[in-house]
């Protein structure tokens, strides 16, 4: 894990150099520049490990729309964020691979499914969007009305789909979002909790 935090810092390092010398910022924003890129680079080769498995296990699909849907939850209600870059690896490896090689093996009623997603709207929408102590967030209000329409669309098109694998594939990615906003997974992880 080191390895790879040294080798994503120093990688970060050389390339804000490299951009330094033609903008020349000062310290506080060149340093605010590297920090975004080695940001980048933890999440990009999070991203290459996680298609590459799901390439492998013939799952590209399944992850894709998983990792699309979750991207789409996560950006207006936020959650929280694991303080260690391994564990956040494992729990996307989890998420993003394991998951759909598991539940391909389950059939669940479409209404079962339905209603499940529906209440698991109803918690997104009321404990969304959470912060988290280093993530402050502004625009409350406007970001709950757009993740109530983002519940309300995701629960039309699980309702609409004909594929109970991928309506299943959607509800375990509402149901992961919904994880990392609930307060007592604050609780659990003995974090700060505040929300929306």
């Amino acid at each position: 894990m080191n390895i790879n935090l040294n080798y994503n810092e120093k990688l970060a390092d050389i390339i804000s150099t490299k951009i330094n010398a033609y903008t020349k910022k000062d310290k506080i924003n060149y340093l605010k520049m590297k920090y975004g890129i080695e940001i980048f680079l933890i999440n990009f080769s999070k991203m290459l490990l996680v298609f590459s498995i799901s390439f492998f296990s013939k799952t590209f699909l399944q992850t894709s729309l998983m990792v699309i849907t979750f991207w789409i939850l996560r950006k207006s209600s936020f959650g929280l964020h694991s303080k260690k870059s391994f564990i956040c690896t494992l729990i996307s490896l989890f998420m993003f691979n394991a998951i759909p090689i598991i539940v391909k093996h389950f059939y669940i009623n479409k209404y079962v499914i339905f209603f499940t997603v529906i209440v698991l709207s109803v918690f997104l929408i009321k404990y969304s969007p959470a912060e988290t102590e280093g993530h402050p967030i502004l625009n409350k209000d406007k970001l709950k009305k757009i993740i109530f329409i983002k519940c309300m669309v995701l629960t039309f098109i699980i309702l609409i789909i004909p594929n109970n694998y991928y309506r299943i594939l959607l509800a375990c990615t509402l149901l992961c979002q919904v994880m990392g906003v609930l307060p007592i997974t604050y609780k659990l992880l003995k974090r700060r909790y505040y929300y929306g």
